[in-house]
């Protein structure tokens, strides 16, 4: 049997193969791509036991990648796996943390950890870049606020017509006018966005309460 350690980067990851004695079989620097790596995989025509890799966001990518052709991988702890490296390796280098992650599988001393389906994190990173994108609203609109409370304008709080109430109180006046208003005009848009997957969201959640009411009732009889 052999082991297999991946030290992840985000262009090039650190490959090395172990054999069940711990000598170092094998030793290169692949492209941070799954398919470069599983074909590599496969052409050494090695019988595979296990292929460890840490926990970390390009590595999530990855382990569904190698997943998908078929090989034995594992997500191990980073912070578990940092500290058996330091102690088994005084230069800290790709090289021989992929030496350190391929024997920490060769002699089963790791921590797995769950890593989520590639749907889930694709539903993490645009909840993440919509929460993003209304924090970037609200500052506008406070800006704006600010802006015209020193005029001694003062808005009301109906978000819904706010771009409409800003450029009537503005006016002709060119000097407000030069301050960053033009933002408003994508503040409808984006607002009609998050109503849009606010609804979606709420009719998935009706959706999938409704299911598991079915299942718990089904299960009950």
């Amino acid at each position: 049997m052999y082991y297999i350690g991946i030290d992840v980067s985000t262009k090039e990851s650190a490959l090395c193969i172990l054999d069940a004695k711990g000598k170092i079989v094998r030793e290169t620097r692949l492209p941070t791509d799954p398919e470069i790596i599983a074909r590599f995989i496969a052409a050494t025509g090695l019988a595979i036991e296990r292929v460890g890799l840490e926990s970390g966001c390009t590595a999530a990518w990855l382990f569904a990648g190698l997943q998908r052709y078929g090989w034995p991988v594992i997500c191990i702890d980073a912070r578990h796996a940092a500290a058996a490296l330091q102690a088994g390796f005084r230069n800290k280098n790709d090289r021989n943390d992929a030496r350190g992650i391929a024997d920490l599988m060769r002699v089963n001393k790791y921590r797995p950890v769950w890593v989520k389906s590639p749907e889930a994190q694709r539903q993490g990173r645009l909840l993440t870049a919509r929460a993003t994108l209304q924090s970037q609203l609200v500052a506008l609109e406070n800006t704006i606020r600010g802006l015209l409370r020193q005029e001694g304008i003062g808005l009301t709080d109906r978000r819904t017509a706010f771009e409409a109430a800003v450029r009537e109180a503005i006016g002709d006046d060119r000097l407000l006018e030069s301050a960053p208003i033009d933002g408003l005009s994508r503040l409808g848009a984006a607002r009609a966005v998050d109503r849009r997957d606010g609804a979606a969201r709420r009719s998935t959640l009706t959706g999938n309460r409704r299911a598991r009411r079915v299942l718990v009732s089904a299960n009950s009889r």
